[in-house]
């Protein structure tokens, strides 16, 4: 899989290419979580996004176009008549228009087509000269930037917290030779190409589960963050909407589903975590804490250091989303921030094996952001000992003007 980035937010240009273990280097350039939110929201943005930006577009071009005299001395019956079925002929074409000329064009036709089907319509209708005053409409109209469309016609809460605010931008998302793209030059779309479909790509890179556990869902959540946790945590909302509760710890390993996965590799999964943290425990004030065998205590959520929430947050994601029963929702793409785990040497090691098994055996692509160098070593010893396939590329962070372009670096 390939993603090429230009102006996307502070990213100026960035051709990634995502194949096993992707290794970002970032410093002060590269904002905070800011990866993981770029190819979060540019692959549902040309996915689900768009198929709701469609939804709206054609209602608006309806209603404008009927607005007309022609149509509006038209009885309330026909006029009904009209707008459902254009609406509804509208939103079953798929929108992959190179011109903005060649969208119009097909609009006209629809037009036309339903236009001449009615008699009683056509009669009281100069169908050649309404379609000549709404192909100027439409020109006027659909002049709007893709962007502009999609930030004042749908709701904020499905909205990806990315800017797009560059004259020129491009996404390109290349998988098993399907494309999805997004081009847009001096403020106005010249090229939309999109699929029904999303590649699932799991964002850990800036809040982990453990944060949900002790803060609750953030307010500025968008929906499909808060539906993608709610799946992983499989919580229920308190009186409060803003703290969950989590299913008991899944203790017994042979109760869990497992889909196409063997012991052994579960084992092995474990035989990382149970170095570090055991389990969660909720206690009847409703605060959590965490079981953590290294020290052989017992450690408030709140208080926990970051190196040791992410091994909770690994121990989450398996017991509650890739071992037990949702095999239709596995993401393609997992972005983590390595949470400074180069402050403990041994808990570094452990993190590095953790995401080498991971890759092979059940995400096929993980993109980690961190400033520690030293990981890329550590992943490449684990790709070795597990006999993984992984291609491990790594790209740097590099100041541009206000921004940033990410580089490859070669071996």
């Amino acid at each position: 899989m390939y993603i090429n980035l230009e102006n996307v937010d502070k990213i100026k240009k960035a051709n990634i290419e995502l194949k096993g273990i992707t290794i970002i280097l970032t410093s002060k350039y590269a904002p905070k979580n800011l990866i993981g939110n770029v190819i979060f929201s540019s692959d549902v943005l040309l996915g689900r996004y768009v198929n709701k930006l469609y939804e709206h577009r054609a209602f608006e071009i309806v209603e404008m176009c009927a607005q007309n005299t022609s149509i509006e001395s038209l009885s309330n019956i026909n006029k009904l008549y009209l707008f459902n079925k254009i609406d509804r002929e509208l939103k079953k074409k798929a929108r992959l228009y190179n011109t903005l000329e060649e969208e119009i064009r097909e609009i006209l036709d629809i037009f036309e087509t339903v236009l001449k089907q009615k008699s009683s319509i056509a009669k009281q209708i100069d169908i050649e000269t309404y379609l000549g005053k709404i192909n100027q409409l439409l020109h006027n109209k659909l002049q709007q930037s893709f962007i502009e469309i999609v930030k004042t016609k749908i709701k904020t809460e499905f909205l990806p917290k990315v800017s797009f605010e560059a004259s020129d931008i491009k996404i390109e998302i290349i998988e098993d030779n399907e494309v999805k793209k997004f081009t847009q030059k001096n403020y106005q779309c010249t090229e939309l190409k999109v699929l029904n479909k999303s590649n699932a790509v799991m964002n850990m890179e800036s809040l982990g589960i453990c944060d949900i556990l002790a803060d609750g869902y953030r307010k500025d959540f968008n929906y499909s963050e808060k539906k993608l946790y709610k799946r992983v945590l499989e919580v229920c909302f308190v009186s409060n909407g803003n703290s969950v509760s989590l299913i008991n710890d899944v203790s017994d390993r042979d109760n869990l589903e497992v889909y196409g996965i063997d012991k052994n590799v579960i084992n092995n999964f474990y035989d990382i975590l149970d170095k570090v943290v055991d389990s969660i425990k909720k206690t009847s004030d409703n605060k959590y804490y965490l079981v953590y065998k290294y020290l052989n205590k017992k450690i408030n959520l709140t208080d926990a250091p970051r190196d040791l929430r992410c091994f909770v947050d690994f121990k989450i994601l398996l017991e509650r989303y890739f071992f037990c029963g949702h095999k239709w929702a596995k993401p393609k793409i997992i972005v983590f921030k390595e949470p400074e785990s180069y402050l403990n040497d041994t808990w570094q090691d452990l993190y590095a094996e953790f995401v080498v098994l991971l890759q092979k055996y059940i995400i096929p692509n993980l993109i980690i952001r961190t400033e520690n160098k030293d990981l890329m070593a550590k992943i490449k010893h684990y790709i070795k000992i597990h006999d993984s396939i992984a291609k491990v590329n790594v790209y740097e962070a590099v100041k541009n003007n206000d921004g940033f372009n990410l580089n490859k670096l070669i071996d």
